[in-house]
Formats: structure tokens, C-alpha cells, sequence
């Protein structure tokens, strides 16, 4: 049959022949990208709705906190005249000492509301990572000896020099220690290391605790969500904004043996 064909109907065949897989494959790479685009576009829809639905709880908190700032300061400060009056009345002043700490404890719930609900814009500036860490361990300490845990640090050496709002990162941190010491047990352990390369630095905090439940961990970062008898939840919340503000991530999960690992990665250039 090919003795029938002329040279040029040959040359067509023979390139169709090799075209043709190509273009099979070509069209089998689009068809992936086309899904990656896709399933990219439904992650970008999602983030956008909960960076909405965020926005109006943090307007709603806001207006809520700003509602009970003022009466409370005027709670605090008769509590306090009515302290001093009652001084010399044991019973009587441990109540008003009562009243006095119920404030105090409204009023750092009101302030998370707040730190929440406002802008976060970190001032920028060079620190030392390892530093900021220790500090936010010296500030959990009494926390940790009083469940006498075991607490291990493995920094790469040298400095470890980021560009960042050193004070937001000790919060960051701070929240994500005690979080850790109300998991584990008495004795327990706290484990965190910190590496750096040329673009980004990462620090994980992991604990031998109870881990993240099955209800928990789609809702981690999500403000007043907590499993906790105390607490707003939202101290993740406010480090998950402070983190973003950074242009970094943050993530919590189970560890395969037992507790649980959160991990801060931050790049090197804002």
C-alpha cells in the first residue's frame, strides 16, 4: 500500500506518527494543570471566605469589647475603693481580692478580643531567633516547673539573625509553649528546634501531651474555638494573624508517636 502513496504523503504519515503522541501528552499535562489550577483556585476561595468570615467576627468582637471596656474599668475602680475600705475585714477583703482578679481576667480576655479585631503591623527589625525563643521560655517558666517538664532546645549554631517584630514572635511562641505545658502531663516533655537556610527560618515545638483531637485540628487557628475550661481561644488565632502579617506560615499536627508539633516557618526577606 505505502508503494501507492507519494514521497510527500509519506513525509505527512510519518509526521503525523510522531506528532501525534505528543500531542496526547501535551494534552494529558494541560489536563493536570488544568486540575492543579482548579483545586487551586477552590484553596484561594476558601481562604477568601474565611478571611471574610474572620473580618466580621473580629468587627463584631471589636464593638463588643469596646462595650464592656468602659463599664469594666468602672467595675475595677469602685472594687478597688471598696478593697481599701475593707482592708482591715479579712473575710470581707478576700472577697473584693475575688472581685478585683475576675476583672483582671475580663479585661485580658478584652485585650485578645481587641489584639485580635485591630490591625497587626509588625515593626520590622533585625533579631536574633534563638533569642526571641529563650525569652518566650523565661517568660513560661513558672508554668513549666510547676509540672516539672522536661523542656529540650536544638538551635543550628551561631545567630540565627531574622528581620521581624521580635515581640509579636515571643507571643507567638509563648502561646504555642503553654499550650504545650497544659498537654503533657506532670514530668512531661517539651521539645523545640530551630534550623535556617538561605530563604526561610523554621521553628517546631513539639510536646508528648494529649494531641490535637479529631474535632480539633480543621479548627485550630479559628478565634474562640477552644477545647479548654478556660480560656478565649484565641490565642492560635492571634499568632496564626501575626504569623500571616510576617508573610509566613504556621501549622499544627499530631506527632505519629504521641502529642503534638506545631510549626512556625518564616521567610527571610518581608
Amino acid at each position: 500500500m505505502n508503494e501507492n502513496l507519494s514521497g510527500k504523503q509519506l513525509e505527512d504519515i510519518n509526521f503525523l506518527k510522531e506528532t501525534i503522541p505528543v500531542l496526547i501528552r501535551t494534552s494529558t499535562e494541560l489536563e493536570k494543570s488544568n486540575q492543579l489550577l482548579q483545586a487551586k483556585v477552590v484553596g484561594l476561595e476558601k481562604e477568601l471566605s474565611r478571611k471574610n468570615r474572620l473580618a466580621v467576627i473580629g468587627e463584631m468582637a471589636a464593638c463588643v469589647a469596646h462595650e464592656i471596656r468602659n463599664p469594666l474599668a468602672t467595675i475595677e475602680l469602685y472594687s478597688s475603693m471598696l478593697q481599701r475600705r475593707l482592708a482591715d475585714d479579712a473575710d470581707s477583703a478576700g472577697v473584693t481580692d475575688k472581685i478585683i482578679s475576675a476583672i483582671h481576667t475580663l479585661n485580658a480576655t478584652v485585650e485578645d478580643i481587641l489584639s485580635f479585631a485591630g490591625e497587626i503591623n509588625p515593626a520590622f527589625a533585625p533579631c536574633d531567633l534563638r533569642a526571641v525563643i529563650n525569652e518566650s521560655l523565661a517568660l513560661a517558666a513558672r508554668h513549666i516547673e510547676n509540672k516539672n517538664i522536661s523542656v529540650v532546645t536544638k538551635f543550628q549554631d551561631g545567630r540565627m539573625d531574622i528581620s521581624a517584630d521580635q515581640y509579636m514572635l515571643q507571643r507567638v511562641f509563648l502561646n504555642i509553649i503553654l499550650n504545650a505545658t497544659q498537654a503533657v502531663d506532670k514530668n512531661g516533655s517539651i521539645a523545640i528546634a530551630a534550623t535556617m537556610d538561605n530563604a526561610k527560618a523554621s521553628v517546631s515545638i513539639s510536646d508528648n501531651g494529649c494531641g490535637i483531637s479529631a474535632d480539633a485540628s480543621d479548627k485550630l487557628f479559628t478565634p474562640f474555638f477552644t477545647n479548654k475550661s478556660k480560656g478565649t481561644g484565641l490565642g492560635l488565632a492571634i499568632a496564626h494573624r501575626i504569623i500571616e502579617a510576617h508573610k509566613g506560615s504556621i501549622e499544627g499536627r499530631n506527632n505519629p508517636e504521641k502529642g503534638a508539633v506545631f510549626t512556625v516557618i518564616l521567610p527571610l526577606k518581608n
